[in-house]
């Protein structure tokens, strides 16, 4: 009898324990205002396509002042995943919700970037030292951690 209370348990963390190890979604990100989605991307160590259809969706709707939101997750080094939403909306706010809940290196909490802009690689004024590959689109701009709403 105890054998089998000790497995339905077991069994009852299995099914439930995913959401608890990889971090649910709070609810200032589950909850957020729809905006329009220009789909979702998965990267290898942050690795895209020039052309990424993604990338150049969010970056046209930030010039053109439109509401639009990315899904991207990438692969640490250690290959332990990241996903960032990354919202752009029409005043020209750059939100950047990033769920560290998976990086065994990281924080393993939410977290929440606000952004000035998204700036096309080819314009992005960093210091020397650090490049952009080409193939990113666009980098947010001057962006701050704050606290969640």
């Amino acid at each position: 009898m105890r054998s089998g209370l000790v497995a339905a348990s077991i069994a009852i963390v299995a099914a439930s324990g995913c959401s608890l190890l990889t971090g649910a979604a709070p609810a200032w990100v589950t909850d957020r205002v729809p905006l329009e989605s220009c789909g979702t991307e998965e990267t290898e160590r942050g690795l895209v396509d020039r052309t990424n259809p993604v990338r150049v969706c969010l970056l046209d709707a930030f010039r053109a002042g439109r509401g639009a939101e990315m899904i991207s997750t990438t692969t640490t080094m250690e290959g332990d995943p990241i996903t960032s939403i990354v919202r752009v909306h029409p005043d020209g706010l750059v939100e950047v919700f990033i769920d560290n809940t998976r990086d065994r290196f990281g924080s393993g909490a939410w977290e929440r970037l606000e952004c000035t802009a998204l700036v096309s690689v080819p314009d992005a004024n960093d210091p020397p030292n650090l490049v952009h590959p080409d193939e990113l689109v666009f980098v947010q701009d001057s962006c701050e951690q704050v606290p969640a709403p």
